[in-house]
C-alpha cells in the first residue's frame, strides 16, 4: 500500500478487495478500535491518508503475528468475551475483549493497582451493554461499578451455571 486510495476507488468496491478503514478491521477481526489505534502507532503497516488510516487485512494479520509470534495471548477472529474485574480498590470494571489477560494487564496499569479477574464468558458489545444497563445504579465512573452484593451475586451465579446476560 505505497500509494493513496483514491475516493473512486474505494467507492468502486477496493474496499472489497481487502481495504478497510482502522474501525472496520478491527470488527473484522475482533478487536477493540483502540487496540488497532495503538498497533497503528506501534508500526503496523497501513497508508495514511491526511487523518483517515487505510490498512489491509492481510499485512495487518501478519504485522500481529509477528509482533505476537510465540505468544499466545492474542485472539485473531470474531473470538471475544465479556469479563468482570475487580480492581484494589473494590471497583468492578465490566468490558469486553477478544484478549482479556492483556486486558487485565492493561487496566492494572492504567489503574496503578492491582486487578484480578472475577468473571469471563463468551460475548460481544450488545451483551456488554446489557451489563451495563442491568448494573447502571452502581456506576461509578466510565465502565466501573460499586459493587453492593448484586454484582457478585452474578458472578457466583456463573460459577453454578446462570445466565451471564
Amino acid at each position: 500500500m505505497n500509494r493513496a486510495v483514491s475516493r473512486e476507488e474505494r467507492a468502486t468496491g477496493r474496499l472489497a478487495m481487502g481495504e478497510m478503514d482502522g474501525k472496520r478491521f478491527a470488527e473484522h477481526i475482533g478487536v477493540a478500535h483502540g487496540t488497532v489505534k495503538r498497533w497503528l502507532h506501534e508500526g503496523m503497516p497501513a497508508l495514511r491518508q491526511g487523518h483517515l488510516v487505510w490498512i489491509t487485512p492481510d499485512q495487518a494479520k501478519a504485522s500481529i503475528a509477528e509482533r505476537f509470534k510465540g505468544r499466545t495471548t492474542i485472539a485473531i477472529g470474531r473470538n471475544s468475551y465479556i469479563y468482570l474485574a475487580r480492581a484494589e480498590d473494590g471497583l468492578i470494571k465490566i468490558g469486553w475483549s477478544s484478549d482479556v489477560m492483556r486486558r487485565i494487564q492493561e487496566l492494572r496499569k492504567y489503574r496503578g493497582q492491582s486487578v484480578h479477574l472475577l468473571a469471563c464468558f463468551p460475548g460481544d458489545t450488545p451483551d456488554e451493554l446489557r451489563l451495563h444497563a442491568r448494573f447502571s445504579p452502581l456506576r461509578s465512573f466510565d465502565e466501573w461499578y460499586e459493587d453492593d452484593g448484586t454484582i457478585a451475586a452474578f458472578v457466583r451465579s456463573l460459577a453454578t451455571g446462570g445466565n451471564a446476560t
